[in-house]
């Protein structure tokens, strides 16, 4: 478990590193569970990635409209149901692209060890 704990920290510290030390743990999280469910072909609700994550739905939607204002994401929305949106990424290659630098991050804390 120790192990873990110090493979979870490189992680995070490098995480911070890269995306700004004013992008809070909770946007990280969300973020890098939106690119996981992206690239399984899986576009999330707001309520999906609350319950996944366990961060509140008003933050989620925060950190959606802050994304979606930035063109890095966009919300599709339900013709059957307005409440539901799901998200989606604006350019899928960037996708591609954070979902590497992610690996390279785990990978970069495993050789740490």
């Amino acid at each position: 478990m120790k192990d873990d704990l110090k493979r979870l920290e490189v992680i995070l510290s490098d995480l911070v590193t890269h995306y700004g030390r004013t992008t809070s743990i909770g946007a990280l999280f969300t973020m890098l569970t939106t690119i996981r469910l992206q690239a399984e072909g899986r576009h999330p609700t707001i309520g999906e990635l609350a319950s996944l994550t366990g961060i509140p739905r008003q933050s989620i939607s925060r950190w959606i409209a802050q994304h979606e204002r930035r063109g890095l994401v966009r919300v599709l929305e339900n013709p059957d149901d307005q409440r539901e949106r799901r998200v989606a990424p604006a350019n899928p290659a960037l996708v591609e692209a954070q979902l590497r630098k992610f690996q390279a991050l785990v990978h970069k804390a495993a050789l740490d060890e």
